[in-house]
Parts: structure tokens; C-alpha cells; sequence
């Protein structure tokens, strides 16, 4: 039996919100709120409602949010 290591490990298709907050440096919970209100692309896998994250739509949607020099993935607070 083969066994991979990094450099000849395929790239990864789908992601798990796990995976996806380690990848994007942030809490599982926040991962779930961009789902749920900043329309993450994700995708429920399974009845009981596990997401996976397609790598490559998360970059886009990531380089989407960060072009036009706003390096914050959240918007900003408005004023009062």
C-alpha cells in the first residue's frame, strides 16, 4: 500500500468547516456564520446537515472579498 506524504497527496476538492476554519485562521463558529449570512459557498453533504466547502469557490469568494484593498473578511460596523 502506497503512502502519501505532502508533495504527492492530491489537492483536496471538499472541505469540512474544521478544515475550513484552520485554512481561513478563524472559529468554526465564525465559518458557519459567513455560510449562513455572508454567502459562503458551502454545501450540506448529508441528511444530517454536514457542510463541505469546495476549496476553490473559497478562494474566489475569499479574493472576492479582500479585492478593493479591504483586507477584513467581516464588513465594518457601521457608525451611530
Amino acid at each position: 500500500m502506497r503512502k502519501y506524504c505532502e508533495t504527492t497527496r492530491p489537492e483536496v476538492a471538499f472541505m469540512t468547516i474544521a478544515q475550513t476554519a484552520i485554512y481561513l485562521n478563524l472559529s468554526r463558529q465564525s465559518v458557519l456564520t459567513y455560510i449562513e449570512w455572508q454567502n459562503l459557498p458551502a454545501t450540506r453533504m448529508n441528511p444530517r446537515g454536514n457542510w463541505r466547502v469546495r476549496k476553490s469557490e473559497l478562494d474566489a469568494w475569499v479574493e472576492a472579498r479582500t479585492r478593493g484593498g479591504d483586507s477584513h473578511l467581516f464588513p465594518k460596523p457601521a457608525a451611530v
